[in-house]
């Protein structure tokens, strides 16, 4: 448990900046692998179920409200640490996209078994389709200059 508010305030960035990254990955994740038939409905339930969350995370505070004292607020936080190994071990479940399979790994093989799981249609045409832009953003490569003054004046 932290003592001092600096280490409070570290812990809680760490925290938000999980939330944020996953809030990013998920619609990515869901738009990458879903058909697109089913695409917008997967995106609206991922968007549901954060609603839910926040739900359930008020619930939570409302139970533990009268649990501890003057340190309710430390129950409030721990709390969150049983959504949090739950989401975790459950994205050892979770298929990696076969865009990355190809991009990253040049796994083409798994990306196409991973295409006939999801009864995909025309699979070679999706892998052609993920080839070309590897090649297009090979040839388009941007350059660490091009960035290096906006960086520069954000920094500032």
């Amino acid at each position: 448990m932290t003592t001092d508010w600096h280490t409070f305030l570290f812990i809680r960035w760490i925290g938000g900046t999980g939330v944020g990254a996953s809030s990013i990955a998920g619609p990515l994740y869901i738009s990458e692998i879903a058909p697109v038939k089913v695409r917008g409905r997967l995106v609206a339930m991922y968007q549901f179920n954060v609603v839910l969350g926040i739900l359930i995370a008020f619930l939570s505070n409302y139970i533990v409200t009268d649990f501890d004292g003057e340190n309710n607020w430390r129950w409030m936080l721990g709390v969150e640490i049983l959504p949090a190994i739950v989401f975790i071990l459950l994205m050892f479940t979770v298929p990696k996209s076969p865009r990355w399979l190809i991009v990253k790994r040049g796994l083409v093989a798994e990306a196409r078994c991973f295409f006939e799981w999801m009864e995909s249609e025309s699979i070679e045409e999706k892998i052609a389709d993920i080839q070309a832009t590897i090649n297009q953003n090979h040839s388009q490569k941007a350059r660490y200059s091009h960035y290096k003054r906006p960086f520069f004046w954000l920094l500032c």
